[in-house]
């Protein structure tokens, strides 16, 4: 095969705090079946281990090039992916996903026999979930209403000219979705392949729309995107039923009410406690005056001579028993 039937292919890994996944990410780029790749890892200022698990690989593979920074999200550590990247092709891998070991050779073969941009797969979870996505063909109308094409993405380095992802999104959430949307409007083109797909890990740490927090995250990046491209291509972005901002905000309103439920039971159960409390007060206060009453009691004059004479009975009726058994000694 030429060169142009077997280009460098760039996998920008990019990582943080995933020293227990890292190792299988790296090694499902190493056991690609495509042969001429570059592996590109970079730590953002990992807390975990990280760099011990990297710098094993790294020390021993010499395809692997081990970028250190210091912690400034997964916008700036993609960036610098694309500084760095050598090949003529990239491709995108978060520190805990895998890829299929001929994930790069499928791609590529559509890429370079039918002369696409960017090539997309579905994904397959695995870990805490095994479902698989089913994404649609390539629409560039409903790619505007929600994003359908991954990161993970075979992407030809000269198509994305000076397109980065952008900055304003670090810390929120869809710089993904953004970063494509760019290269839709560029004019590039896209193209869907069943023959391989993206190993995506289902955990608990990945960002999930489920969450209260990176749902309101969803609805202040959408706007953002929105407000963006709309200045920029006037007419061609409008909200509508299949926009993921509705998804979003229905999401944001459900955890919303959870949480206003949630909150109203606890001032139900602090209302309860303080009922409580109050009718605890109440028993010490009887209690204590009951106390005081019963002290008046035992030192008045009249109950010490009723208790004196009280005493002196007792001794009296118990006086003809010690008389009884005196005499029968």
């Amino acid at each position: 095969m030429s060169d142009n039937k077997t280009p460098l292919v760039s996998i920008i890994i990019t990582n943080y705090n995933y020293a227990r996944y890292i190792g299988e990410t790296i090694e499902s780029a190493l056991a690609q079946t495509y042969g001429n790749i570059e592996i590109i890892v970079i730590d953002d200022g990992s807390q975990d281990g990280s760099d011990r698990v990297i710098s094993k690989y790294s020390k021993k593979y010499n395809e692997i090039n081990y970028i250190k920074q210091k912690n400034q999200g997964v916008v700036a550590s993609r960036n610098l992916g694309i500084e760095e990247a050598k090949g003529a092709y990239i491709v995108f891998l978060d520190g805990d996903d895998r890829l299929p070991e001929d994930y790069i050779e499928e791609t590529l073969k559509v890429a370079v026999n039918d002369g696409i941009d960017v090539v997309y797969t579905d994904f397959e979870r695995f870990g805490e979930d095994d479902s698989k996505s089913n994404f649609c063909e390539y629409d560039k109308r409903k790619l505007r209403d929600k994003n359908y094409i991954h990161a993970s993405s075979l992407i030809r380095r000269g198509a994305i000219g000076d397109i980065r992802f952008d900055e304003n999104l670090s810390g929120l959430s869809h710089e993904d979705w953004d970063f494509i949307l760019n290269l839709s409007y560029k004019g590039l083109k896209f193209k869907k392949t069943d023959k391989t797909w993206l190993l995506y890990r289902a955990h608990n740490l990945s960002r999930s729309v489920t969450n209260s927090e990176y749902a309101l995250k969803a609805v202040k990046s959408y706007f953002y995107i929105l407000d963006k491209y709309r200045t920029k291509y006037p007419g061609t972005m409008e909200i509508t039923e299949e926009s993921e901002v509705v998804e979003a905000w229905r999401l944001a309103d459900e955890r919303r009410e959870i949480i206003a439920g949630q909150t109203k039971l606890i001032d139900d159960q602090r209302q309860h406690i303080i009922e409580q409390q109050k009718y605890i007060k109440n028993l010490e206060s009887q209690i204590t005056e009951l106390t005081a009453t019963i002290d008046n009691i035992v030192s008045s004059r009249r109950y010490k001579i009723a208790s004196a004479t009280g005493n002196a009975v007792h001794k009296v009726a118990r006086l003809p028993k010690k008389i009884k058994k005196h005499v029968s000694k």
